[in-house]
């Protein structure tokens, strides 16, 4: 089985498939709770979050500029990610001034959006 995860308002969507197809999809309230029930059973669990934070800069990462590449015209919807100490901050202000402190670039909020997810 391979579930496939992405972050939403109300928490995490799974969606799962096996040899056959469509298994199955649950809206989770956290990660623990997926990683609870999919952890053990998956072949693999593919989680849609930003990983590998920066430290210090706002230096293109490799990763994301190959991931715009492979999705051409939707290469858009992977954005600049935070510094690590950004997403620990408890509010935009807060953390766009740490991002701005620590790099040259300021902090977008879509990245913000998901920062308790990233964290």
């Amino acid at each position: 089985m391979h579930v496939g995860v992405d972050g939403c308002p109300d928490g995490w969507i799974a969606v799962w498939y096996n040899e056959d197809g469509y298994a199955g999809s649950e809206l989770y309230e956290n990660i623990e709770e997926l990683w609870t029930e999919h952890g053990d059973t998956a072949e693999t669990v593919l989680i849609d979050i930003t990983i590998g934070l920066r430290e210090e800069s706002n230096k293109k990462r490799p990763c994301d500029d190959a991931a715009r590449g492979k999705l051409g015209r939707r290469g858009s919807s992977v954005f600049a990610v935070p510094v690590q100490e950004a997403v620990h901050q408890d509010s935009y202000t807060d953390a766009k001034a740490m991002q701005e402190d620590l790099t040259d670039g300021s902090l977008g909020v879509q990245s913000w959006v998901i920062a308790d997810k990233i964290a």
